[in-house]
């Protein structure tokens, strides 16, 4: 893995250079010719650009340049948030570096703790077709995520950092002298420690094989899992945490045409993108407790499982009646199968063997979830409240060793 490439600063303007040079009294043909390399020839690249930094809004399905919040976007721990950016004017067989930086704790807890492949928990549009490079749906080149040693070693660390990939079309992974057996990426750039806000950063080096090029990556959201109760991006309040890319470079001796031998920084703008702290949740579970009566050694069967959703869900609304549209005929009470509606999970089930969690009521295709025969704010939530399902089972003396059936969405988890 190489090394980080140190960041420069911004070249002088033309006015500033030419006084420099003309007040030593040199030929003006000279200070033309010096003029000549030492601005327009680095900026023979000014056509080139990072246009945007884009992040998928997983409630809308669509890819956005704007910050992600609950009107848009619902991300559990553990959930990786997809990205990508988009690159235009470059010159074919450039060699080019983008740096990464994403914030990886908040007020001490972690946020976004490492990077992964973009769509390794969700599958959203394709970056090429959402940037037009159809038909190039196809990567052309991926390059291996490193593991993050530094967040390893946290004392706080009791997780695996899954394996994941940095993607490209049009452009192939290369390091920083346009070699393709060397490493693509720089070391990590990381704070001395997770204590309040911090960021960590990476660089990525590729050669264009086409002027418009595409790059995607994800960010994984730090879990309880991997970082114990409290320390979770799913704790976080307030602040919003942040991706961005910090600059993007031609690294010397990499121009095909030998007219650039320096390294060139290249404008960025304004590349950051949030998730807001609010957007993130953390997963729910369902305890399921069952008491069987008699308590003898026949018992009862219990069989949980994640079922399939048989009615239509529209915005958020239940079509009962299946007639593809929301009105007033979808109304009645909904039993014995799980539904999404929304970024709302609901489980429900009643048995003639005993009584099972209360039956919820639909109203004009909305769910009623206090029951208490309208539709309002009441009814809000989310899948991160944990519920508990207590019922008794009773031997009828007829039907005995029957199984009973609770039915969840398979977005819970059953302890």
């Amino acid at each position: 893995m190489r090394t980080s490439t140190p960041k420069t600063p911004l070249m002088a303007s033309i006015p500033t250079i030419f006084n420099y040079f003309n007040h030593r009294n040199l030929p003006k043909s000279l200070v033309g010719l010096l003029l000549f390399f030492t601005f327009l020839v680095p900026n023979l690249s000014s056509g080139q650009s990072i246009n945007q930094l884009y992040q998928w809004a997983n409630t809308d399905y669509e890819w956005q340049t704007g910050n992600l919040g609950t009107s848009n976007s619902i991300y559990q721990e553990d959930d990786t948030v997809p990205y990508f950016t988009n690159l235009s004017g470059l010159t074919v067989d450039q060699v080019y570096t983008i740096e990464i930086e994403w914030d990886t704790s908040k007020s001490s807890k972690h946020a976004l703790d490492y990077l992964t492949t973009y769509d390794r928990t969700y599958d959203p549009i394709n970056p090429a077709v959402e940037d037009g490079l159809v038909p190039d749906t196809v990567p052309d080149d991926t390059e291996p995520i490193p593991q993050d040693t530094f967040m390893q070693s946290d004392i706080n660390w009791n997780g695996t950092q899954e394996s994941g990939v940095f993607t490209i079309w049009n452009g192939t992974f290369v390091d920083d002298t346009g070699s393709a057996s060397g490493d693509a990426t720089s070391d990590y750039t990381t704070p001395t420690d997770y204590l309040g806000d911090t960021s960590t950063s990476i660089q990525i080096t590729f050669k264009a094989t086409a002027t418009d090029v595409v790059i995607a990556w994800g960010g994984h959201i730090g879990s309880q899992g991997d970082w114990g109760a409290g320390n979770s991006a799913g704790t976080i309040s307030g602040s919003p945490f942040h991706m961005r890319i910090n600059q993007w470079f031609i690294p010397a001796n990499t121009c095909p045409t030998s007219t650039i031998k320096d390294f060139t920084q290249l404008n960025v703008g304004q590349l950051d993108r949030s998730l807001s702290a609010a957007a993130v949740i953390i997963p729910g579970t369902i305890s399921i407790f069952k008491d069987a009566q008699p308590n003898d050694a026949e018992g009862f069967e219990f069989t949980a499982y994640s079922a399939s959703v048989p009615v239509r869900v529209f915005d958020g609304l239940l079509d009962i009646n299946n007639d593809g549209i929301i009105n007033s005929g979808d109304t009645g009470t909904f039993n014995g199968t799980s539904v999404i509606a929304g970024s709302l999970d609901i489980a429900d089930t009643t048995s003639f063997l005993g009584s099972g969690p209360s039956a919820i009521d639909v109203i004009n295709g909305k769910l009623d979830l206090n029951n208490d025969g309208s539709i309002s704010t009441l009814d809000d939530g989310y899948a991160e409240s944990s519920v508990e399902f207590s019922f008794t089972l009773v031997d009828d003396g007829i039907n005995p060793n029957l199984s009973t059936i609770l039915l969840f969405p398979s977005s819970w988890t059953i302890t």
